[in-house]
């Protein structure tokens, strides 16, 4: 059952008519594609029933929505709508009506400006010394973010048509009335279980085909040969692509996934400013586009802003998105018809690895995972901004590895090792600067941001120095693959230079001479010296070299988390390193053991040591060397902080008197593990004995 209305009835019926964000910009003022045909074809039709002597109804067709809180929410006639409230603007303006106030309900749900626009016009005195257009843009009211909302620039545009055929045609408001649409006399309440129906049948739609026909007429507004060709490849090899890695025999998921990921690097390549702070992509998922309606207006909103406003950026989109998907179609297929997503992973697999491996020509992406890089982004699982940026990087490379293969080492040490800025803005900053590297195709004296300028430095000089020296390059590759490089080879350079810092200090003596022997031998030390796990020699930290410092009651870590790259851990070990290397030491046991002794003697006796940090040193040497135990015993529960007992009520006085008394040091000091993450009764250290001392000393 329907039932006819004007659009007055409608109005008075609700107490707004809301256009939702999922519906697309107005388009029937639109300049290209097939709006001008509609538009000049439509206000023919209107102009022909208005002057016509008939006093018969003009129909047009169903509109049908949904109702929500008492209002009106069109899913089908959203372009007949607003062509209508434009029209009802005009002719009442023209006619001096005194019935326009219900105009006011018209609005748009989430569009500010489109909303703001709405307010501003019903309000508008326009005495019709110009053009609809001119006169607005020439109102103080006019803002300049006004221009880049499509709906208010098709509106404009509709406005003019509307004033080139109806100027001085008066005395036609009351006709309006006569101009009528069906609506369904029954309800439907919106709410999350209940799917959004986006076509005028009612027939519900999947998040995915609610997505191709939205798409698809976005596009169609714009361009119909590029609506013909999205229609006619996701249906066919884009389907057949997508269909290698479908669920339960369906390729929906897997193309959302895709499409969000791209969608994303898009929207921090061309729309992020500086002001924003956070990634909104984390609200949105393939989960949540299948009810979650605040999800739902998120997704289409960002899809008008990336892909279909009037800013410059949103062909560019289009390209790079139909771009990605041609040429993983093509990797797919290797120029054959027949798609295999097993060929994507060899192309993935033909460069890059994973730390499990000990291939060192390839590029290492460490911890971030498989190297099938596709099965990732379509898959379920969270993917990091680090590892989105190298794929993103590949793509817009458009896959021509033989020509790139450099650049992506370049970019994988600088994404890798700045897990800091991967904040929105330096997002923006970082696309901008992988697209000029894939420009110039190296990094040259290129100014780039967004990245650690340490990290832009070092890999400026070591280009320069493989150009001098290109031995150098296979062994820059295999210290940057060694998972406690994580990229940055500073550490090695720093070594050779004998300076103890974790900042990038160029070192051009290897721009004046072949220096890869020494380089070599450096990080061979360097690899024995860490060996698996650089934990086992952390307790060498305790006394030297800032790795710990002495604050108040506190022994804290100077760097605040265990990832062991060249950022962090690694440079604190260039002294023990540089004494390593510079030594004349046959295995890493016996520099231990020397440096053992060599801190022994310049301290005896041990007893009246009166520094803490030097106690809790002496400690670990005696775990290491007189118990014989593995260090994770001494750092019990992966606790790298030690707090001194001082005059405090976080451990029961008793014990404390009993610890006390058990240190064999004449300056008694209780030393407890301190937990990250709260400062509370943690253990005390277990104290040694006078004996413990003593046989330390005799080592």
């Amino acid at each position: 059952m329907s039932k006819n209305m004007n659009l007055l009835t409608l109005f008075n019926q609700f107490n707004k008519i809301e256009i939702p964000i999922i519906q697309r910009d107005y388009a029937q003022g639109r300049k290209e594609g097939k709006a001008p045909r509609v538009r000049t074809e439509f206000i023919n039709a209107l102009y022909k029933f208005l002057i016509s002597d008939t006093d018969k109804p003009f129909h047009l067709d169903f509109i049908y929505g949904i109702t929500e809180d008492g209002n009106f929410i069109p899913l089908d006639g959203q372009q007949r709508l607003t062509t209508l409230f434009l029209l009802y603007w005009y002719i009442g303006k023209q006619d001096k009506s005194s019935g326009m106030s219900f105009l006011k309900k018209f609005t748009y749900e989430t569009r500010i400006s489109s909303r703001e626009f709405c307010e501003f016009l019903v309000d508008l005195e326009y005495d019709f010394t110009c053009s609809p257009s001119e006169f607005i843009i020439d109102q103080n009211e006019y803002t300049l973010y006004w221009k880049n909302d499509p709906t208010i620039q098709s509106m404009l545009v509709m406005l003019d048509a509307i004033h080139n055929k109806f100027y001085q045609k008066y005395n036609l408001y009351r006709k309006l009335y006569l101009i009528e649409f069906s609506f369904p006399s029954e309800d439907i309440e919106l709410n999350q279980d209940i799917y959004i129906k986006m076509n005028s049948r009612g027939k519900e739609l999947t998040p995915f085909e609610n997505f191709k026909a939205y798409f698809e007429g976005k596009l169609g507004d714009v361009d119909n040969d590029q609506s013909i060709e999205f229609s006619n490849k996701i249906d066919n090899e884009w389907c057949n692509l997508f269909w290698e890695y479908r669920e339960d025999n369906d390729i929906s998921k897997p193309f959302l996934r895709f499409f969000l990921f791209i969608s994303e690097m898009l929207y921090f390549e061309f729309l992020v400013d500086e002001k924003e702070t956070t990634n909104i992509f984390n609200n949105i998922s393939v989960e949540k586009l299948q009810n979650d309606g605040e999800t739902i207006i998120l997704f289409y909103r960002i899809i008008d802003q990336i892909y279909f406003s009037l800013l410059e950026h949103s062909p560019q989109a289009l390209l790079i998105l139909f771009n990605a998907l041609d040429d993983l179609t093509n990797l797919a297929s290797n120029n054959t018809k027949d798609i295999f997503k097993n060929n994507i992973k060899k192309f993935f697999d033909q460069l890059f690895y994973t730390e499990n491996s000990d291939i060192s020509t390839k590029i290492n992406i460490f911890r971030e995972g498989s190297v099938d890089f596709l099965s990732r982004i379509v898959g379920e699982g969270n993917n990091t901004q680090p590892f989105k940026l190298l794929f993103y990087t590949v793509i817009k490379s458009r896959f021509k590895d033989k020509i790139y293969n450099n650049i992506y080492r370049v970019i994988r040490n600088l994404v890798i090792n700045n897990e800091d800025m991967m904040r929105a803005v330096q997002m923006n900053k970082q696309i901008d600067s992988i697209n000029r590297l894939l420009g110039q195709g190296q990094i040259g004296t290129l100014e780039l941001s967004g990245f650690n300028q340490d990290h832009i430095s070092e890999e400026q000089f070591k280009e320069k120095a493989e150009k001098i020296f290109p031995q150098y390059t296979s062994l820059f590759i295999e210290m940057e693959n060694h998972k406690y490089f994580w990229g940055s080879v500073r550490a090695i350079f720093n070594v050779l230079l004998q300076k103890f810092t974790d900042e990038f200090i160029e070192p051009n003596i290897i721009l004046e001479k072949n220096c890869t022997q020494e380089l070599e031998e450096i990080f061979n030390k360097t690899k024995e010296l860490v060996g698996d796990d650089i934990s086992t020699i952390w307790g060498e930290m305790l006394i030297d070299y800032e790795m710990y410092k002495h604050e108040g009651d506190r022994l804290n870590q100077k760097y605040k988390n265990n990832r062991y790259n060249s950022d962090y851990e690694i440079s604190s070990y260039i002294p023990l390193i540089d004494e390593f290397y510079r030594g004349n030491f046959k295995t890493k046991n016996e520099y231990l053991l020397n440096r053992c002794r060599e801190f022994v003697k310049d301290n005896a006796p041990l007893s009246n040591m009166e520094c803490p940090q030097k106690q809790i040193y002496t400690m670990y040497l005696i775990h290491n060397h007189i118990y014989k135990k593995e260090y994770s015993e001494f750092f019990e529960n992966w606790n790298w902080q030690f707090g001194i007992y001082g005059d405090n009520d976080y451990v029961d006085y008793d014990d404390y008197i009993k610890e006390v008394s058990n240190s064999p040091f004449k300056y008694k000091t209780t030393i407890q593990l301190f937990n990250k993450h709260w400062v509370g009764a943690q253990p005390f250290l277990k104290q040694p004995t006078l004996d413990d001392l003593q046989n330390l000393e005799r080592l």
